[in-house]
């Protein structure tokens, strides 16, 4: 999950919509706007824990990076340093 599911379930609740809204399409078992109904709802739904997964799921800025920083020096007085920066 993450923001491909955010994105179909936007969509899904918009094609919901369409069909609840704009459709008179009716049968002897099923009327098409409560498809639509349901599918909106649907997407409704996914839209909302998909949001909550994705917030959850992203890193706060600055809390959470390390620093690495390493100056080493040999028996010949050569010196190396060393620095990341890790997410």
């Amino acid at each position: 999950m993450g923001v491909p599911a955010l994105a179909l379930s936007a969509v899904g609740g918009a094609t919901g919509a369409v069909m609840y809204w704009t459709s008179a399409f009716q049968t002897a078992g099923f009327r098409f706007s409560a498809i639509g109904l349901n599918v909106m709802i649907v997407g409704a739904i996914g839209f909302i824990v998909s949001t909550s997964i994705v917030a959850v799921s992203r890193h706060r800025s600055g809390g959470s990076r390390q620093l690495f920083d390493r100056h080493v020096v040999n028996d010949d007085g050569r010196t190396s340093s060393f620095y990341e920066v890790s997410p």
